[in-house]
């Protein structure tokens, strides 16, 4: 299999196999990533696996970044093909990298305020790439928004870029571009007045805002207020074109159509000036719209759910970010996705990911609907589960899931009977048949006991006495 892969990972002397040694892949899976999914209930170590292996390798890249020193691992992983690793043993003062190969970045994407992926921001670690909505500013419902807005100002200049949203949109049901909508708040009608009339000298602005409110003001803004040449900047700005489009219009309006060459040109233009604007409370995105295919005009993005909207950030994001053979690592895609887009999450970033030949996708979820349809020819599900002495166990889930219910998966791999589930039911009427029918197939009636009992059964369920009697005709067999 080309591209980048982890086998096998090492900490602290506990082993996870991350995928097989060798895989037959079909030629039509070539250009697809491998995924890797972890399950687990909390406490079991899946985020801070991933968090370590990020450090890993990022202090692999260069031991100057990273806040957190890994502790004691083995890392094999294949590159085109061929075995590499690297590891730090008691001896070891410093990494042993055998070969010399990396991926050529590794990621991270989280949608929640509680993930332990590094997110410190690192001028010259251009390795490792935090997408989520932790960071050194504040974060509020439209963050992720404006994360977005800052990746297309980053990217919309590059042909590659305009090419995955074009990619993304048709995998969404969208077409491929969307409406900007920029107006001045309304709150703050007579400071715009102010601003207005300040805005011919870059000087005056200067003066204009450091005499505003400090609370208005993060570090980047004042830092901005204090720079004569951005003040010289904004006001170009305001004179040539954020002025006379709200007089005109009442608002500043963009549509970036990345099926269209030199999209989003004066968008770039505008972008520094319109965002500091923004960070102190006098404009504000009103709209930003797209259009789904089959509906007769384009909507509001903060219709959407949240879960659409975090599906649409994040892949646009990540087509930002991401390069061929890069490690990617995704915490819980889950949180606010609805069960259908569950299901169709693993398939939608397969199909998205395939423009990005040679990726490792790792996902730590909770979610049965993540497993759905996994083929072993590009995945493998890694288990953590606590044993009756609250100590983690790792295995891989030795079988495929493809085809296999939802419930039929909670039921075996996730090892959770649900109300009336199906599977847990059969068990229970296969064990009592047999005993019905006075069997004496031993081995038969212990795999169903093992099966019905490593669940938790509170000791008021009517099933324990099942369990008993079973126990009781199972010592009586000669």
């Amino acid at each position: 299999m080309s591209g980048f892969r982890i086998t096998n990972v090492t900490i602290k002397g506990q082993l996870y196999h991350f995928s097989p040694d060798q895989i037959e892949v079909d030629p039509n899976e070539q250009d697809r990533p491998y995924l890797t999914l972890i399950i687990g209930s909390n406490a079991t170590g899946k985020s801070s696996l991933m968090r370590d292996v990020i450090n890993i390798f990022r202090r692999n890249y260069s031991s100057n970044v990273g806040r957190e020193r890994p502790p004691l691992f083995n890392v094999d992983f294949s590159m085109n093909g061929k075995v590499h690793s690297i590891s730090q043993s008691e001896k070891d003062s410093v990494f042993r990298d055998s070969n010399g190969q990396m991926p050529s970045q590794v990621i991270s994407l989280s949608n929640s305020l509680f993930d332990k992926f590094p997110s410190e921001a690192q001028s010259d670690d251009k390795f490792y790439q935090y997408i989520g909505i932790r960071s050194n500013t504040p974060a509020h419902s439209r963050t992720p928004i404006y994360e977005l807005l800052d990746t297309l100002n980053e990217n919309t200049s590059k042909q590659r870029f305009s090419e995955k949203v074009v990619h993304i949109a048709k995998i969404l049901g969208m077409n491929p571009f969307f409406e900007l909508f920029i107006e001045p708040v309304k709150s703050n009608q007579s400071r715009w007045e102010q601003l207005v009339e300040q805005s011919k000298n870059p000087e005056s602005l200067k003066n204009f805002f450091i005499g505003q409110k400090e609370e208005t003001k993060s570090a980047k803004v004042k830092n901005q207020i204090n720079d004569l040449g951005f003040m010289e900047y904004l006001a170009n700005a305001l004179k040539n074109s954020i002025i006379p489009a709200i007089q005109s219009s009442g608002n500043i309006y963009y549509k970036l159509d990345f099926e269209k060459k030199n999209v989003g040109e004066k968008f770039r233009d505008a972008y520094d000036p319109i965002s500091f604007l923004r960070r102190i409370n006098y404009v504000r995105y009103s709209e930003i719209k797209v259009q789904k295919k089959g509906l007769p005009n384009p909507i509001n993005i903060w219709d959407f759910s949240s879960g659409e909207i975090s599906l649409l950030i994040n892949l646009v994001r990540l087509a930002g970010e991401v390069r061929p053979n890069s490690l990617i690592f995704i915490d819980e895609p889950e949180l606010s996705l609805h069960p259908n887009w569950q299901m169709k999450y693993v398939e939608t970033l397969r199909e998205f990911l395939k423009q990005v030949p040679g990726c490792h996708v790792v996902i730590a979820t909770h979610s049965h609907f993540m497993v759905t349809d996994l083929k072993p020819s590009w995945s493998s599900i890694l288990a953590l589960r606590k044993n009756e002495f609250y100590e983690v166990e790792v295995e891989n889930i030795p079988y495929s899931t493809f085809g296999w219910s939802p419930e039929n998966i909670l039921y075996n791999v996730f090892e959770l009977p649900t109300v009336r589930n199906h599977y847990f039911e059969m068990d229970i009427r296969n064990l009592l048949s047999l005993i019905a029918e006075k069997s004496d197939d031993k081995e038969k009636i212990e795999d169903l006991l093992k099966s019905i009992t490593r669940f938790q059964i509170h000791e008021d369920d009517p099933l324990n006495l099942v369990i008993q009697q079973a126990e009781k005709y199972l010592k009586n067999i000669t």
